[in-house]
């Protein structure tokens, strides 16, 4: 088994389906890259909020023709609180033929503090749930999503920024097939 190390995506969007809450991302394009330029939702005290998934799609690099044995993503992410709550990524989730999959992962860790930090769900054996070909890898519709939650019950602002996604497939090369007579 290979890997194909971290690679970017190209698309990144708010998608607004199953669990994930109805608060846009702005500016989600900004997620493309560890540049401390963001992806950001913002809210006022008293406030509670779950954002929509942010979704990072399109992959850089295409795979070969292989054997999917896992799929792992990783965000970089920081949340600021001024009051009293907190602010916390929740869920991630593969995105198959356009559509965010119901199996989601919980980030470890998920609690954000005001330090950019990766954090990364699913691994070398992790399918999602889901069968997978190289053709749904390298589709313009594969990728991961992300949302978050914060809550602040006092005066002050919340605020969670992401600033880079990256997915990592792991696999097996298929091998040409012999046919004996």
């Amino acid at each position: 088994m290979v890997d194909t190390g971290w690679l970017d995506l190209s698309s990144f969007s708010n998608i607004n389906s199953g669990s994930s809450g109805a608060d846009a991302w702005t500016n989600p394009g900004n997620a493309v890259s560890s540049d401390d330029t963001d992806a950001q939702v913002i809210c006022g005290a008293p406030c509670g909020f779950t954002t929509q998934w942010l979704s990072a799609q399109n992959l850089s690099q295409p795979i070969p023709g292989s054997v999917i044995n896992g799929i792992e993503l990783r965000i970089e992410a920081s949340g600021t609180l001024t009051g009293s709550g907190g602010v916390s990524l929740v869920n991630s989730a593969v995105i198959k033929g356009g559509v965010v999959q119901e199996t989601t992962l919980i980030l470890p860790s998920p609690v954000l503090t005001g330090t950019d930090a990766y954090m990364s769900a699913g691994g070398a054996t992790e399918l999602w749930g889901l069968s997978w070909s190289a053709s749904d890898i390298n589709a313009s519709n594969f990728g991961i999503a992300v949302y978050a939650t914060g809550n602040n019950s006092t005066f002050g602002v919340v605020s969670v920024d992401a600033d880079h996604m990256q997915v990592k497939i792991y696999y097996t090369v298929l091998s040409g097939l012999f046919l004996t007579l």
